[in-house]
This record gives structure tokens, sequence and C-alpha cells, in this order.
């Protein structure tokens, strides 16, 4: 198991820029943000890796200003704020989250797509149904989203499905279970 139990630690696992990249067969226990994929020019690989999140403002996996082909295989994330953050500041990745990979009950949103010309290919569930956080925010994203796994959204007052100011394209073809109040 990966921690980043120190004060003031932010990542577990990050990668910048050069080289391809694979991350795999670990856990990650963290207060901040488990994985980060920052300013990636090549391709990027996390599979077989489980986060568990405690705490306000904790990301399971961020993408952020790359322009590559990225690939969360058996990917799951458990708890914290926000399960998968794609700001890609206008990059255009291809990312693809394989139908073994999860996002269970966080307290913000599972998926937040922001400012984004990516292509997010997302095949595994996403179940939020502990009444707190939210399911899929998309906004200001000018790339196509496809969520094909089910998404489980028994969410309270939160949205279980939000999609703002999107020129791009968002698609929901894996089944939906949306229960809010």
């Amino acid at each position: 198991t990966l921690s980043n139990s120190i004060a003031g630690a932010s990542n577990v696992v990050s990668t910048i820029s050069a080289g391809n990249n694979t991350f795999s067969n670990f856990d990650v226990a963290s207060s901040d943000r488990g994985v980060l994929i920052s300013a990636a020019g090549n391709a990027v690989t996390v599979k077989n890796v489980d986060i568990f999140l405690a705490g306000a403002g904790t990301t399971g996996v961020e993408l952020f200003s790359s322009n590559t082909a990225i690939t969360l295989m058996d990917v799951d994330v458990h708890g914290g704020s926000t399960g998968l953050i794609s700001d890609s500041n206008d990059a255009a990745n291809i990312i693809n989250v394989d139908a073994n990979s999860s996002i269970v009950n966080t307290t913000g949103n599972a998926v937040l797509v922001a400012s984004d010309g990516s292509t997010l290919n997302f095949a595994g569930d996403i179940n939020e149904t502990d009444g707190v956080g939210g399911g899929v925010f998309v906004t200001n994203s000018f790339g196509t989203q496809t969520f094909s796994g089910l998404i489980t959204a028994n969410t309270g007052t939160s949205a279980g499905i939000s999609v703002i100011t999107n020129p791009g394209t968002t698609n929901f073809t894996g089944g939906l279970n949306i229960d809010t109040t």
C-alpha cells in the first residue's frame, strides 16, 4: 500500500512528460490525491490499483494538461471527494477506463470533466448510493464522453447527472439508475 500520510504531501503517484509509463498492482491510501497524470506526452497505463480516499478535497485520479493516450484498467476508487477529474486544459487525450474499473461513494462528484477536449470512454460502473455525492458532472467540454457502464446515482439532493455549457458530446449507453430528491 502506498500512502501519503506525511502532512503537506499531495500526490501518491505522479507522472509528467517523458516516456511511456505503466503503474500496476498496488493500493493507495490518500488524504489528498491518489494518482496524478500531468503534462504527459506519452502513453500512460494504470492497472490493478485500488484507491482509498479520506477527507474533503481528495481525488482518486486526476488527468491534467496531458496530450496522450491514458488507460485505466481495473482501477477502483473508494470514497473521497472526486473519483476521476479530467481537466486536460483543452488537450486532446484519449482516455479509456475499462469495465473492471469503478468509482464508489464519493462526497463530491464521481466523475468531473471540465475544460476538456479529450475523448473519454468510461466503461466502468459508478455507484453513488450514500446520498451525499453526485454522479457525473460535465462542464465546458468540447470533447466526447461515453459512459458505457452502469451509473447508479442515489444522491439525495445532489445531481445524478449534470451537463452544463457543453459544446461536446456526452453519451450514456450503459444504463442509468438515478434517484434524487
